[in-house]
């Protein structure tokens, strides 16, 4: 096995597949034509096909077209409306945790039961599996179920189906209201 290591090694091992592959990508990327690509082979390396590039020479064109604007593809564009959303709010003194409010009690049950459960007491073994839990008693463990519940819906594909449809109960004030 070669000694990758060795500078003379690198400069004489042809380019791999995968450097092939990314070369090949990153012409198609920066829409570059056959007779462009040719001739930026041949004028940098004197070679007429990727595949005759040593893998020293294959690194050196990837990085040339990563000074043309090639790189890692982008993230998908994810909706902010499908989002959870920060609301400004006053901070909690340090040391100073609130019961459950009403408020948050009805909009768990409001998601528990927009959830498809597998069994009838589903939302409860979820509970306690996830955040042993047999309650929800104070305002944090609400957020964080709360938080849980939505992320629970929108894996089930039970509300989120973009392009801005109306989301999931507790979201109304972060999207378009449902007509």
């Amino acid at each position: 096995m070669p000694d990758y290591t060795d500078q003379t090694t690198l400069d004489k091992h042809p380019a791999g597949p995968s450097i092939i592959k990314a070369i090949q990508t990153g012409k198609g990327v920066l829409g570059l034509s056959q007779p462009e690509y040719r001739g930026m082979l041949r004028e940098r390396y004197g070679v007429s096909s990727s595949k005759n590039l040593t893998r020293k020479q294959g690194d050196d064109l990837i990085e040339h077209f990563r000074s043309m604007g090639f790189g890692r593809p982008k993230r998908k564009f994810v909706c902010t409306l499908c989002m959870p959303h920060q609301r400004d709010r006053r901070p909690i003194p340090k040391g100073v945790i609130l019961p459950v409010s009403p408020a948050q009690l009805g909009l768990i049950d409001e998601l528990q039961k927009a959830v498809k459960w597998k069994a009838r007491d589903g939302f409860k073994r979820w509970l306690f599996k996830y955040f042993t839990l047999v309650e929800v008693k104070w305002s944090p463990e609400a957020s964080v179920v709360i938080t849980a519940l939505k992320g629970l819906l929108r894996s089930q594909h039970k509300y989120c189906d973009c392009p801005h449809k109306f989301q999931i109960p507790g979201d109304e004030s972060d999207g378009p209201k449902a007509e």
